[in-house]
C-alpha cells in the first residue's frame, strides 16, 4: 500500500498515518458508511492527504508521489513481485 511505503520511509508521515488509520477504524462501528475495504482505504488517504496537504493542490500532492522513490522501496517491491506470481 501506498501509505504504508510512505510511513516506512519518514517517521512524523507513519505517526499521522496509523493515526489517521486509527481514527477511520474506530469511526463508524456500526459499519453504516463504509461497508466496502475499499471505502476505508479511501478514508485513511484522504485523511492524510487533508493533513499533509490541506488545501486541495492537485500539484502537491503529485509532487508529493513523483518525489517518492517508488522503484527502491522495498516494501513496494515486494508487492509487485507477489504480482508475478498470479
Amino acid at each position: 500500500m501506498l501509505l504504508d511505503s510512505i510511513a516506512q520511509k519518514d517517521a512524523y508521515d507513519k505517526t499521522i498515518i496509523d493515526k489517521s488509520k486509527s481514527f477511520v477504524d474506530e469511526i463508524d462501528p456500526k459499519v453504516l458508511y463504509m461497508k466496502r475495504r475499499r471505502d476505508k482505504l479511501k478514508a485513511w488517504f484522504n485523511i492524510y492527504f487533508s493533513i499533509r496537504v490541506p488545501e486541495d493542490f492537485y500539484r502537491e500532492r503529485q509532487h508529493i508521489f513523483n518525489s517518492f522513490p517508488w522503484e527502491e522501496n522495498a516494501y513496494i517491491n515486494t508487492i509487485f513481485s507477489k504480482l508475478s506470481e498470479l
